[in-house]
């Protein structure tokens, strides 16, 4: 996500473009550069590494707490600094910055691991608020992997004839039961 913003602003900020507002009406755009409310000062990325190790305030939150959020003064920094978009990368901290009190301010979401416009959002009533989701194949990876465990050899299905038993997984492909590969998908 950070080297898409880079690339966009390297390529894209302050190009003037063409768009339609809700009801159809046109309107000259300058396209702004990307900004970054984590960030103090010009909200620009510094050249070298980004984080300075991964317990950097400046972008992680160091939890998966309910409220980490929102104690390690994340979410509340990107109110302040009014972000457009906020991406929460650690389980219920999107929660963090749907319930933040921001002075009616209400950032845009990015979801994370699940489409959570069809999970969180609509439990939230927030759906609105997502752009788009980072999906995982969270569900994919799960049955590969337990497709490659030496405990699941066989498995009894239900079929319309009565219950069968199958070889669930390839004997070449079982895992050892302590790493699971790296998969590209």
């Amino acid at each position: 996500m950070l080297a898409a913003g880079e690339l966009f602003n390297e390529t894209m900020a302050g190009q003037e473009v063409t768009l339609k507002d809700n009801s159809g009406v046109e309107k000259n755009y300058k396209l702004p550069k990307v900004a970054y409310g984590n960030l103090e000062g010009s909200k620009e990325l510094p050249d070298g590494p980004l984080a300075s190790s991964a317990t950097d305030s400046a972008w992680f939150s160091n939890n998966f707490d309910i409220g980490g959020a929102e104690k390690s003064g994340v979410v509340p920094k990107l109110f302040k600094n009014k972000s457009d978009i906020i991406f929460p990368v650690a389980g219920p901290q999107t929660n963090d910055v749907i319930g933040h009190e921001g002075g009616g301010y209400k950032p845009f979401l990015i979801g994370v691991d699940t489409d959570q416009i069809k999970t969180v959002g609509k439990d939230t009533g927030t759906e609105n608020r997502f752009i788009t989701s980072a999906i995982k194949g969270i569900a994919t990876a799960a049955v590969d992997e337990l497709k490659a465990a030496r405990s699941l050899k066989k498995a009894e299905i239900v079929t319309p004839k009565g219950p069968k038993i199958i070889n669930v997984n390839d004997p070449k492909k079982i895992h050892d039961g302590q790493l699971a590969e790296t998969n590209t998908d």
